[in-house]
């Protein structure tokens, strides 16, 4: 794909067929620099009578150059307990890393 002139977001809202509008998910596509890198931010509540029953709130960063995954960093946080997690290619594959450790 051509580089492009700048970022592009795009913005998407989440609606429970119950709760209505719980929240908004995001993904900033930049093209810049021969690199792809791919920002996203999901954003999560469902409240009744004002109490928060649920929350959930993930960022994520992608970076892909020629098509091929080179980095990764996710962190989502549901109800106030965070998960982490890190990508990065490597000569063997892509290393993924998680709470539960080290996979390639």
């Amino acid at each position: 794909m051509p580089a492009s002139a700048g970022p592009h977001t795009y913005v998407y809202s989440i609606e429970h067929a119950k709760y209505g509008v719980i929240g908004t998910y995001a993904d900033t596509v930049d093209d810049s620099g021969g690199n792809r890198r791919i920002d996203t931010k999901l954003r999560v509540a469902i409240k009744v009578l004002g109490f928060v029953l649920y929350r959930e709130d993930a960022d994520r960063m992608e970076l892909w150059q020629s098509g091929r995954l080179l980095s990764f960093h996710g962190l989502t946080t549901v109800n106030g307990k965070p998960i982490e997690v890190h990508g990065e290619a490597r000569s063997g594959g892509f290393a993924i890393t998680s709470p539960s450790g080290t996979v390639l």
